[in-house]
């Protein structure tokens, strides 16, 4: 699978691209001189949306930011055991 095409291969294999950035889960950057853009998934995107969600939410980074520390702590812990 290529990870960057030019605007007329795009056009050419616009389905077959959907297809790659859905299964494998990859982007695809489409490279032109005015306008390069990038192709996800739906579900890649909606994951990009929510984090950036989550990681603007005050509350929510510190929980999640406490949560990998703890983590890390037990990590730790079961390490030097």
């Amino acid at each position: 699978m290529k990870t960057t095409v030019s605007v007329d291969e795009a056009k050419s294999d616009l389905n077959g691209l959907m297809n790659d950035v859905y299964q494998l889960h990859k982007p695809i950057h489409i490279t032109d001189t005015e306008h390069p853009a990038v192709i996800v998934s739906e579900e890649d995107w909606n994951s990009i949306q929510n984090t950036l969600h989550f990681l603007s939410t005050p509350e929510i980074r510190k929980s999640v930011i406490e949560s990998i520390e703890s983590e890390s702590d037990v990590c730790n812990e079961d390490y030097e055991r």
